[in-house]
């Protein structure tokens, strides 16, 4: 059968999210999990920065960040 969902937004908070929509950064409760969603296939290098400078007042590591599905610089 498939994969059972183990976080709800129910679980978590959203974190940031762009004034147009174009991003939204997704956290759980515990800081364990965090996503960040663009409605395009691209995130600019300038969102990146911005997100990345924001995360560590958030209580995130940004360099435990694992970037995937769009181009992405990864900041390891």
């Amino acid at each position: 059968m498939g994969a059972t969902a183990r976080y709800s937004l129910q679980d978590g908070d959203v974190r940031m999210l762009a004034g147009d929509y174009r991003y939204a950064v997704i956290g759980d409760l515990e800081r364990k999990y965090l996503w960040i969603l663009a409605r395009g296939t691209v995130l600019s290098d300038e969102d990146r920065g911005i997100i990345l400078s924001k995360l560590p007042a958030l209580r995130y590591d940004p360099f435990k960040l694992y970037w995937m599905g769009f181009k992405a610089m990864c900041n390891h």
